[in-house]
């Protein structure tokens, strides 16, 4: 048994998402109206050594008979804890209940009868089961218990309790099928170095009196697996049917058939566990550790109540011949799939906006992303019109990631070259293992004229490992993110080979104040240079550095692990910080919030949350953002979901910064996956970087923009005063026969009035300069004007306000003491 639950448990990479786990079960439109919401947690344990495992409970003793498991969700964090299993035991040892948390490596799991009941890792997706299916559990069945096992492969520390579980929605009603889990796992083999296709075989005949219905799959490896499947061969070896085929490097979900597989007595299961070796100098084992390597495959049934076990197995290989007759293209990989490898091993993403499908493509019945995408995808486009010949150079670029429109009109761009994030890019605690590959040796940065797309200067070769986001502030400085070597780079103007400053140290990620975890983006104030930085995959954190790098504060924490039942996540905790911006007439910081499908402001003193803005589709990420001024503020959000088809649909979203709510928003077909935005404040035109091949920036123009400044009036314009644009009253009057006589006085009155003026402020000067000054005019004007209060408005970052230049006497200055002067001697009094 205990090759078993080691070999079961280590499949898997987690991600997180923990605060609104239970609150996505609860408002779920597809769970039992009747379900009560069960969590099981980590009570804050801390791994004492690698690969530690930790048990906990949760006691089903106020179950009167029995309960009945229809949904499974995960919340932990994929940094921390490497898969989680979920056992259902008869009896625990007095020991076990008192500690509430033990290390369970050696098999001390149950101190009665146990079965596996779920199995999560790599980012999988909740478990829904269908109409009329549940897991048993309760004293009446041997299942009092809920233990959850946990496999850490790392050693933690106090700053990394750990509180990961399961969110379960159970009801008391018993539904018509028992549920269940058949598991093929290898037994021993070893693996050798440097091969490029090695097959571990397992099979089995089904030996159980009732057949079992297959509604879902899933399968595990570690780093050298390519692909498991498992076949279904009738008991006269005539026929084969292919269960499942999956790769182990995608997330690690129970993923639906594409239509219910019978398993009848006698009949025989087949799977094969592909690997490649290829660059691995040692041998490779099957075991319990992240160094070593597993084959398991994991078919979900369900059967007739009381006709069947919850938890059947298969171990190694027990039928002669049947491994010679196993289908030739069973070692054959699956299409690759960036955005599932990307889901794995990015380290966060919220599950139930993700609802893959199995290889076949056919999705689950009632997919979230089915119901909204043709009413999100139909809204209104017509003033946006995609530009198919732009630009008008060759734009040879990699998987672009980031795209800046800077004030001089120059749209910048930063994209990966040769580089794509693969699913082994970087170790499960963050550490990126391509290192040895070198930076990109092609220019990462182009820049571009907007209109034409012309290029007009490439840089950034030999810099960068895996670039993210690109900034530029207000003095023409470039900010570029590095989610490989975890930092933040700035280059001046004068030097793009050599950044004048680096936030981060090189390849280690961390928290604190000196490390980042695969940052995403920067803002710069523009005011007094402060930087603000989305941190990012892993740390879900906002963090403030003053203008020369120093650490000021940090907001924030991870929406996994908020503790708080609600149908929205808490503001000021973070899944993802992906995209940020400073709106600095109002004194906040906005950030996208990409997997909690919204956009936080915070006051950037403070970091308190200012506004939050909700996209309308809650299963959409929110990408990037972007801000325009006009009509008291826009924000503009780049989203975008993955189909049914495992295919992304992209879309824009604006929001009226007042009131907090969509304005409008527009799909496209020609939008797959926008990971960043700009948008031309004057023009209104959308610039956006698209990671779907072929690689490009796409623009997309405006025809209904119209763009007005924050303090400019909106109504008609001022006209000069003629007679044709007088009210018609007016008009009646100057056409009058009264006024016809008094028109002589009336022009000789205005065209006098100017005179007047002017000989009786010169006569009021004259006066006072015999009353107040016996000096000059030159020096009564320089001497005697006070100028404390008269600075002139600030243009730019140049100089001080508080410099010399500021407070000495300007040209203008000049011009009017000489106006003056001149005046008082042409006046004839």
């Amino acid at each position: 048994m205990m090759k078993l639950v080691v070999a079961f448990t280590c499949f898997m990479l987690i991600w997180g998402h923990e605060a609104n786990s239970l609150s996505r079960l609860r408002h779920s439109s597809k769970t039992r109206s009747n379900s009560q919401l069960l969590s099981v947690r980590m009570p804050d344990v801390v791994p004492k050594m690698d690969d530690d495992y930790w048990c906990t409970y949760h006691d089903l003793d106020s179950v009167a008979n029995a309960a009945y498991i229809t949904q499974f969700e995960a919340a932990a964090n994929g940094s921390i804890a490497h898969h989680i299993i979920l056992f259902g035991c008869s009896d625990l040892s007095d020991d076990m209940i008192e500690a509430r948390a033990w290390r369970c490596l050696e098999g001390n799991i149950c101190t009665g009868q146990e079965s596996i009941l779920f199995a999560w890792a790599k980012n999988a997706d909740p478990t829904r089961l269908p109409p009329q299916v549940g897991f048993d559990v309760g004293r009446g069945v041997d299942k009092r218990y809920l233990v959850m096992q946990v496999h850490y492969a790392h050693k933690g520390n106090e700053h990394t309790k750990d509180s990961s579980g399961l969110n379960l929605a159970v009801t008391a009603s018993p539904p018509k099928y028992s549920a269940g889990i058949y598991i093929m796992l290898a037994g021993d083999d070893i693996i050798p170095p440097e091969t490029p296709v090695h097959h571990v075989d397992i099979n089995c005949r089904y030996e159980q009196n009732s057949p079992m219905h297959i509604f879902a799959s899933r399968v595990h490896a570690h780093s050298l697996g390519v692909v498991i499947a498992g076949y279904r061969f009738s008991n006269d070896l005539k026929t084969v049917t292919e269960i499942a085929k999956g790769n182990p490097n995608w997330p690690q979900a129970f993923y639906p058939e594409k239509e219910v597989i019978t398993i009848q007595p006698l009949d025989f299961l087949a799977a094969r566990c592909t690997y490649n070796s290829t660059g691995r100098q040692r041998s490779t084992e099957i075991g319990s550790t992240a160094a070593d390597e597993m084959c398991n495959l994991y078919l979900m049934y369900y059967a007739e109540r009381n006709t069947l076990p919850s938890y059947l197995q298969c171990y190694g290989q027990n039928i002669a011949g049947l491994v010679d007759i196993v289908p030739k293209d069973s070692d054959k990989p699956l299409p690759r799939n960036p955005l599932l490898e990307e889901m794995a091993h990015s380290g966060h993403h919220d599950d139930s906006k993700h609802e893959k499908t199995h290889h076949t493509g056919k999705s689950h019945e009632g997919s979230v992303n089915d119901e909204h995408t043709e009413d999100y995808l139909s809204l209104d486009v017509s003033g946006f019109e995609f530009v198919k010949n732009w630009p008008e150079t060759d734009l040879r670029i990699g998987q672009p990631t980031s795209v800046f429109l800077t004030t001089d009109g120059t749209l910048m761009i930063f994209h990966r070259g040769d580089r794509e994030w693969g699913p082994f890019d970087f170790r499960p605690d963050n550490i990126y293992q391509r290192k040895k590959d070198g930076p990109i040796p092609i220019d990462t940065v182009v820049e571009m004229v907007p209109e034409s797309g012309k290029i007009t200067r490439t840089w950034g070769k030999n810099l960068f490992y895996l670039p993210h986001g690109i900034t530029v502030d207000s003095l023409s400085n470039t900010w570029l993110t590095d989610v490989a070597t975890h930092q933040v780079f700035k280059f001046t103007q004068n030097d793009l080979k050599t950044p004048s400053l680096v936030l981060g140290e090189a390849f280690k990620p961390g928290s604190d104040e000196k490390h980042f975890c695969k940052p995403t983006s920067v803002a710069i104030s523009h005011q007094d240079g402060s930087i603000f930085i989305a941190d990012g995959y892993c740390n879900s954190r906002i963090v403030k550095f003053d203008s020369q790098g120093n650490f000021v504060a940090q907001w924030g924490t991870s929406s996994n692990m908020a503790q708080v039942l609600s149908t929205e996540r808490n503001p000021g905790t973070w899944l993802i910080p992906h995209s940020i911006l400073l709106i600095e007439d109002r004194k906040i910081a906005c950030a996208a919030d990409r997997e909690n499908a919204r956009v936080q402001c915070l006051d950037v003193v403070t970091g308190d949350i200012k506004s939050l803005f909700y996209l309308p589709n809650k299963n959409a990420g929110a990408y990037a953002i972007a801000y325009t001024p006009e009509n008291d503020g826009r924000l503009w959000v780049a989203t975008a979901y993955p189909s049914a088809q495992q295919t992304w649909n992209g879309g824009v979203t604006v929001f009226d910064m007042h009131t907090m709510n969509p304005i409008g928003q527009f799909g496209t077909k020609d939008l797959n996956r926008p990971h960043d935005l700009a948008v031309d404040p004057k023009s209104g035109n959308l610039y956006v970087a698209d990671l779907i091949k072929p690689y490009t920036i796409k623009r997309f123009y405006n025809g209904n923009y119209s763009y007005t400044k924050k303090d400019e009036v909106i109504g008609p314009k001022e006209e000069p005063l003629t007679i044709g644009n007088l009210p018609n009253s007016i008009k009646q009057l100057l056409n009058s026969s009264v006024l016809d006589t008094f028109t002589p006085v009336l022009i000789a009155s205005l065209l006098a009035a100017p005179v007047l003026a002017i000989l009786s402020v010169t006569l009021c000067i004259k006066l006072r300069r015999k009353k107040y000054s016996p000096e000059p005019p030159a020096v009564w004007w320089r001497n005697k004007r006070n100028r404390t209060g008269f600075k002139r408005v600030r243009q730019d970052d140049t100089l001080p306000l508080d410099s010399e230049e500021e407070t000495t006497d300007s040209e203008d200055d000049d011009v009017l003491y000489t106006a003056i002067a001149n005046s008082k001697k042409n006046a004839k009094c």
